[in-house]
């Protein structure tokens, strides 16, 4: 508030008052008694200064609240002052100036590194003791990630700027939102007075959102003309458009502090107005049975019992859910339910009675005195309303001291029983299996489909809590947009609400992470008004670091990718695959999928690995094939090999089939045994080299991370080896699930290209070709090195090594001649066009064959081709067509260089 010039000098001491501040000098002038005591005057300072902006409804500076009650020591107050001052500079930094207290976000920014101790604590506990969850308090450290401006400016200005666009396309405001998206596709909107144009954020943290907003409603205002004078404008926007709610009181406040600064900038000297921000901390109280207390008091709404179940158990958690309580939806959905009972009893006959006395109530028909299931609606809210105002407690004794948590409860009520037209948060982000007990069974039961993670639950309440025509704008992980576990999430969100805009902006996007790699993030724009069957625009910001300058570029640029929300239903659990190709996602609707050529099978989990795998080389030779069999590797391999494993299956499997934990439990899932020991298909499930499959013979025990594909027909297997092991299926793959696994279920899912019969044949060719040349390298071993180095001189051994080596360095370069033949092919199969090559083979890689030669360097071996042309593939004419340039000298010598110093 100094630093912007809001108010005089509480804080920074200067030289001209006696090192004092300007209104710590005024009061010590007035009052030279308070200078007595060791503070100097200061607290009294301090408090005179809190109780004016108290006066300005900012519950920050309330002076009876215990964080400000609780005094400091005089010598840890003085040191604070001293350092806020610029007097003394903090652990070797510069000294603090004006310019780090006038952001607008500064409070937040400071508030989340003030929490940052507690963060550590919450995660450390979690990471260290078993079985630990995040519940209560522990909530809002946890979930605390403040969001940077730019984020807020795309968000703010694609939402509730569009709306104003929606409602005025004459406005010129557009012209100053750098991040406004004129393109999108968007509803017109029914025009109506900004006074009547609601904001909400519902988990508005201390505000930056809102900070937002603000600006943008006062532009608003000022070019509807119905009100002009600054200070008036700013009460409304507080009063009537701006709306929020945090489980955080503390927040809050710093949100209600900002939010009067950015007024003030405005309007000086403003006075303060009632604000529209409610902290949930509160909750009814614990074992007391308030749904029986209120049927007791409210008979007529037994039939609601369901519904009040769910209710009365989320009031109960009300600190810990925030927004995320459900009142009006559960009584609605119990009343849709009688009403539709009731209306199919009418057609029922009835059995006629002799007395009108006789005759009894029928289920579904509504109470006494109602003559609608909306009035039976409206009522039972207005009493559910009364009794949490009337019951609930404080989470802390300072707010239950004063009784303030019946108008909480009001508050928080009024806020729940309405719908905004504009919905835009930061949601908190934290896995359902992290969520404390009863609160995860409390969020399963209001949000069933989204209740994975908190903040897909939060862009579900966006939905519901949004008015027709309006915008749910939020920054989430991006986690929900592909991944399986999110698909019901998917289907219910978008059934609600179709993407209007989404700017992809990957893992690196907030710096304050301990891993910046580690998740990754999009923003997006929805709307209950998006036709599902128009296109949606998507600016993919994913590369480097400065996501705020890659995306103000491509914005610029309207260097967008254009896809409909139809096109992803298509693609099995319809993740939001924006950035493929037309024709790879097509694929998924027209060409016959993996399943129907074969079927993928989990192998068996042992429970304990060390107990029942080893490598070959720990197996006694007498129990080879007794009780230990080959099984399925777990490293990448291509087309064959990786036979370094062996598992326990003697008698069939009896020590892994009753292999029980203390408890009796069963430990191991010896699963799918019908596939052990037949050929197929193998490969890797959790690998950083992408998918690498493989031909496994008969006789090969079948291990989980190394599922196993059976082809229907046995003569088809090589020719879906060949098509696997593409790189374009890497990139399919990685569609359905991205940068989690290769799953068996996934892999069923797999679109075939479409190959007539001769091209068939040369996939088959040049798949057996591979595989033979991968035999080659399985069939070695170190015997022959260590024989050579036992007996052999030196030189003999140096001659025999190189000699080695060159020969793989040759097998290796035939192989990846003879992959990128097959690439071409299956390539073709699905009718990439170049612009499809170039997104797929940007981010899988091209392939090592679709290089250049070396002219001088590109023969292969006799040996080498006489064994795949008696293969029938015939190398040179399929390599024939590869550019060959021609390389200087030094060129040549740059890359000998390179390669034997690995640079």
């Amino acid at each position: 508030m100094e630093a912007r010039g809001l108010i005089d000098e509480v804080i920074l001491q200067q030289d001209a008052y006696g090192g004092r501040s300007l209104e710590h000098h005024r009061l010590i002038r007035g009052r030279p008694e308070l200078a007595v005591g060791e503070d100097d005057g200061l607290f009294a300072a301090l408090d005179a200064a809190f109780v004016r902006q108290a006066e300005r409804k900012l519950s920050l500076f309330d002076p009876h609240a215990p964080a400000v009650a609780l005094k400091p020591s005089v010598g840890a107050l003085r040191r604070c002052v001293a350092l806020l001052s610029g007097l003394e500079p903090l652990r070797g930094n510069g000294a603090a100036t004006d310019e780090v207290f006038t952001a607008h976000d500064a409070l937040g920014w400071a508030y989340q590194y003030w929490n940052t101790e507690e963060k550590d604590r919450v995660f450390e506990k979690v990471r260290t003791q078993k079985g630990a969850k995040i519940a209560g308090a522990d909530i809002i450290p946890a979930t605390q990630l403040y969001t940077e401006p730019y984020m807020v400016k795309f968000l703010v200005q694609n939402s509730l700027g569009a709306l104003w666009m929606g409602m005025r396309p004459e406005s010129r405001l557009y012209e100053k939102w750098e991040y406004y998206v004129r393109d999108a596709d968007r509803a017109a909107v029914a025009p109506k007075p900004v006074r009547e144009i609601s904001f909400l954020d519902p988990a508005c943290g201390s505000g930056h959102f809102h900070l937002e907003a603000f600006d943008l409603y006062y532009d608003m205002y000022l070019e509807e003309g119905e009100i002009t004078d600054p200070a008036e404008i700013c009460a409304v926007i507080l009063e009537h458009n701006l709306y929020g709610i945090d489980i955080d009181e503390r927040a809050i406040q710093i949100a209600e502090a900002a939010l009067w600064m950015k007024a003030a900038e405005r309007a000086f000297d403003f006075p303060g107005a009632g604000m529209n921000l409610v902290a949930t901390n509160i909750r009814l109280p614990k074992g007391k049975d308030h749904l029986q207390a209120f049927l007791a008091k409210h008979p007529e709404d037994r039939e609601l019992r369901p519904a009040l179940e769910a209710i009365f158990e989320g009031l109960e958690h009300a600190d810990e859910l925030g927004s995320l309580l459900q009142i009006e939806e559960p009584v609605e959905r119990e009343l849709r339910y009688l009403q539709a009972k009731a209306e199919e009893s009418v057609d029922e006959p009835e059995q006629l009675v002799l007395l009108p006395e006789m005759e009894r109530p029928k289920q579904g028909r509504l109470p006494l005195g109602l003559e609608s299931y909306d009035e039976w609606k409206a009522r039972t809210l207005a009493r559910l309303r009364a009794h949490f105002a009337t019951e609930a407690e404080a989470t802390d004794p300072w707010r239950a001291f004063f009784g303030r948590s019946a108008i909480q409860g009001v508050e928080l009520f009024s806020l729940l029983d309405r719908h905004y037209n504009v919905v835009a948060a930061n949601p908190p982000y934290l896995g359902f299996r992290k969520f404390g007990n009863d609160f995860a069974k409390v969020v399963k039961a209001v949000y069933p489909e989204t209740y994975v993670d908190l903040y897909t639950s939060f862009v579900q309440l966006g939905g519901r809590a949004v008015a027709p025509g309006g915008y749910v704008a939020m920054l989430t992980l991006n986690t929900w947009l592909s991944l399986d576990a999110f698909a019901p999430a998917r289907k219910r969100i978008f059934a609600q609400t179709p993407i209007v805009v989404m700017a992809a902006l990957g893992t690196g996007t907030f710096r304050d992470l301990s891993n910046t790699n580690a998740m990754g993030f999009c923003m997006f724009v929805l709307s209950p008004g998006k036709d599902p069957n128009t296109e949606s625009l998507f600016v993919e910001c994913t590369f480097g670091d400065d996501k705020d300058t890659e995306l103000r570029r491509r914005l610029k640029l309207r260097d967008f990718r254009r896809r409909s929300h139809t096109s992803f239903s298509v693609i099995p659990g319809a993740p939001i695959a924006y950035s493929s190709p037309a024709s790879v996602v097509r694929a998924f609707a027209t060409h016959p999928s993996m399943q129907t050529v074969c079927r993928a099978r989990q192998g068996l989990k042992t429970g304990d690995n060390d107990r029942f795998l080893r490598f070959v080389w720990e197996c006694p030779v007498q129990t080879w094939r007794l009780r230990w069999h080959p099984c399925t590797g777990r490293e990448y391999r291509r087309w064959r090999g990786n036979y370094y494993a062996a598992g326990d299956w003697e008698l069939d499997g009896a020590r892994l089939r009753n292999f029980v934990g203390p408890t009796g439990r069963l430990r191991s899932r010896p699963q799918n045994v019908e596939v052990y020991f037949r050929d197929g298909i193998t490969w890797t499930t959790q690998t950083s080299y992408g998918f690498s499959a493989r031909l496994v013979d008969r006789g090969m025990l079948i291990e989980s991370s190394g599922p196993l594909a059976v082809a229907n027909r046995p003569q088809a297997l090589l020719t879906l080896l060949g098509i696997v092991n593409c790189r374009l299926i890497d990139y399919i793959f990685n569609l359905l699930q991205p940068n989690v696994g290769f799953g068996e279920g996934y892999f069923e899912k797999l679109p075939l290209p479409i190959l007539n019969t001769e091209t068939e044949r040369k996939v088959r060719r040049l798949s057996n070709a591979c595989v033979q040349l991968a035999r080659l390298q399985e069939n070695r071993d170190l015997d022959s090195v260590f024989t050579i180095y036992v007996q052999g001189s030196e030189s003999t051994l140096r001659n025999a090594l190189t000699a080695r080596l060159l020969t793989q360095l040759a097998e290796h370069a035939c192989r990846h001649s003879l992959e990128g033949s097959l690439e071409l092919l299956v390539h073709d199969g699905y009718q990439l066009s170049e612009v499809d090559d170039f997104i797929v083979y940007e981010r899988v890689g091209k392939p090592t064959a679709w290089q250049p030669f070396i002219q001088g360097l590109d023969r292969c071996p006799d040996d080498l081709l006489s064994m795949v042309e008696a293969l029938e593939v015939n190398l040179q004419t399929d390599v024939a067509s590869t550019p060959r340039p021609s390389l200087t000298t030094k060129e040549v010598e740059d890359m000998r260089r390179a390669f034997e110093t690995g640079e």
